[in-house]
């Protein structure tokens, strides 16, 4: 799997407070299939002076029957793995996905903190909010949507999201080369809309600017999604510059991409 973002280890304490909720809505209420759900977990601090909610917003295939809904699922679960970092307790590959699994992570996740309780003196009560989004909209490929925030002391917190995009005949992750016949083109497009937002001139230098592209040469990443009008990619905090500049976004216009596809999307 794609690695998108180093996922924190972060130490929690467990109240007696939790809950199992599903979820409603979104592009797939009709695929029977889809388990959503969310469960969380109010979280204490060590001095039990603040408590805040740590939580797993979950989809996943109740049968894997076909190879593009094994292939997701293995993506959860390796998310989840990173998610709750310790152990290999519910987070086991073999694990089966379901909603006690999901359970049993943030439980697992809680408590590896009561093991770490006497090493943690003051400081903010430490978190993970965790997303999961299977989009089926009628394409031959299907997207997971993953994205976690956690905070886990010092100055600030730090998260990231990814877009993965499965085909639904073989199971085979999807990638820019699978849909855009000329990725160099693409990629000048781009950067001319990179510098135009980031209000750079066509000839700076990205590195004397701030910007981390290997040895200053403007590069697309993997991490994209086709949302109608534009083609988006989304560079994480700490992927192309300082935690400051926080994520960047680069939305191209379908129409510059179209010429240039080699593959039919939603």
């Amino acid at each position: 799997m794609r690695s998108f973002i180093a996922l924190l280890s972060v130490v929690v304490i467990l109240l007696s407070c939790q809950s199992t909720k599903p979820l409603v809505g979104g592009d797939n209420e009709q695929n029977k299939n889809i388990v959503s759900g969310e469960v969380t977990r109010n979280l204490m601090s060590s001095d039990k002076a603040d408590t805040v909610e740590s939580s797993i917003q979950y989809m996943f295939y109740e049968i894997t029957e076909l190879p593009y809904q094994d292939t997701v699922n293995r993506m959860i679960k390796e998310f989840i793995s990173g998610v709750v970092s310790y152990g290999t307790g519910a987070t086991d590959q073999n694990s089966l996905l379901s909603v006690d699994y999901m359970n049993e992570s943030i439980d697992e996740f809680a408590d590896e903190y009561n093991r770490q309780l006497e090493f943690v003196e003051g400081g903010g009560v430490w978190t993970t909010e965790a997303s999961i989004q299977i989009k089926e909209r009628g394409s031959d490929y299907v997207e997971l949507y993953l994205s976690n925030w956690s905070y886990s002391g010092g100055a600030h917190g730090i998260g990231g999201a990814g877009e993965f995009i499965i085909d639904m005949k073989t199971g085979k992750e999807l990638f820019l080369t699978d849909f855009i016949s000329d990725v160099n083109e693409l990629t000048r497009i781009a950067e001319e809309i990179f510098r135009a937002d980031q209000e750079l001139a066509a000839d700076a230098n990205l590195i004397e600017e701030g910007y981390w592209f290997p040895e200053g040469n403007f590069q697309l990443n993997e991490n994209f999604e086709f949302n109608g009008e534009t083609l988006d990619f989304l560079y994480n905090v700490y992927e192309i510059a300082p935690y400051a500049a926080g994520p960047i976004t680069i939305s191209i216009p379908m129409s510059q991409v179209k010429p240039l596809l080699k593959r039919k999307v939603h």
